[in-house]
């Protein structure tokens, strides 16, 4: 399969590696830094069953028209580049197969269709946690899942055709028939893991264990459901992602079950995995919290929700956030 990565960070030099490793033909747009690393060393994943040799066969490329004829583009950008990264794709309308998106947030797939047509579009969720060391050296901090489905619900040749690659290149895969369910619980989970990363500083298996933060964790996911539930979207629990059991909950058996999420991280040593709006803050870059709680309060006051942990704790966060990038 040809496929094109449109973004060299953690995310993107991860999915590129495995999939050229598995002997697919890979082509990653990068920034000309980025590029220029790739092309010299190759890309290097840390972690893993692998051992951390470069993968020099992925072809890596500043011009979005050399993508044209991939047969699948995986858009794996962070999500406040989005705006100015797909108006320079849009040559490649009805030049690609399938193009898909494994950022964060729920807009994803739209801005996709618009840029694409809704037919090119194929829904995407990654769980797969990484951290980019440096361009081209990428650490796998969770090996998780990737899942695919079409938006309307269908089992195609295409969806089972990308699950296959990836399943070839050593990732876990699965078609959904619900995906867009399966995206709005990740911003379930992702909304609060982000907001209170940010206000707390502290990795994940340790923002679970903390009583009063699991709390406000719960309170958040309940706005994220309230949103949902306003646009139709259903409410479900999938594996990595028990959002309706933790939202169905009385807060404090949901808090016992945060709790023992994180202590389970933390007998397996999962302890490296952080939100990446607590790396992005750590490196003084910017976070995605706007396309996270921002577009939930936002959102949810278009909508005349009341919805006012994420509002307040959004505001705190994004203040955080750029006092700390100064």
């Amino acid at each position: 399969m040809r496929i094109a990565v449109v973004g060299a960070g953690a995310l993107g030099s991860l999915y590129a590696a495995r999939l050229a490793l598995a002997g697919h033909a890979v082509s990653v747009l990068a920034r000309p830094g980025t590029a220029a690393a790739i092309a010299s060393g190759g890309i290097t994943v840390e972690g893993g069953e692998r051992a951390a040799e470069p993968v020099r066969s992925v072809r890596v490329t500043t011009t979005p028209a050399e993508l044209a004829g991939a047969d699948l583009l995986l858009l794996a950008v962070k999500t406040y580049h989005t705006a100015e990264t797909l108006p320079t794709l849009a040559s490649l309308r009805g030049k690609l197969g399938t193009a898909c998106s494994v950022q964060n947030g729920v807009t994803k797939d739209a801005a996709l269709a618009a840029v694409f047509g809704e037919e090119a579009v194929l829904g995407a969720m990654s769980l797969e946690g990484a951290t980019l060391l440096k361009p081209g050296r990428v650490l796998w901090t969770i090996a998780a899942s990737t899942a695919f489905g079409e938006l309307d619900g269908r089992v195609t040749g295409r969806l089972q055709a990308v699950v296959a690659a990836f399943r070839e290149a050593g990732l876990k895969a699965e078609a959904l028939g619900n995906i867009v369910a399966a995206t709005w619980s990740k911003f379930g989970i992702m909304v609060p893991g982000a907001t209170l990363s940010v206000l707390s500083r502290l990795p994940l298996y340790r923002l679970y264990q903390e009583p009063a933060l699991a709390a406000l964790f719960i309170a958040l996911c309940r706005e994220v459901r309230t949103l949902a539930a306003s646009g139709g979207v259903p409410w479900e629990d999938f594996p990595g992602m028990r959002v309706a059991t933790l939202c169905r909950l009385p807060t404090e058996e949901g808090v016992t079950l945060l709790h023992e999420r994180g202590r389970g991280w933390e007998a397996t040593g999962a302890t490296a995995l952080k939100a990446s709006t607590l790396v992005d803050l750590e490196r003084r870059k910017p976070t995605e919290l706007p396309d996270l709680v921002g577009y939930l309060a936002a959102e949810g006051a278009r909508r005349g929700l009341h919805l006012p942990y994420a509002t307040i704790l959004g505001q705190a966060a994004q203040a955080v956030a750029e006092a700390a990038a100064r």
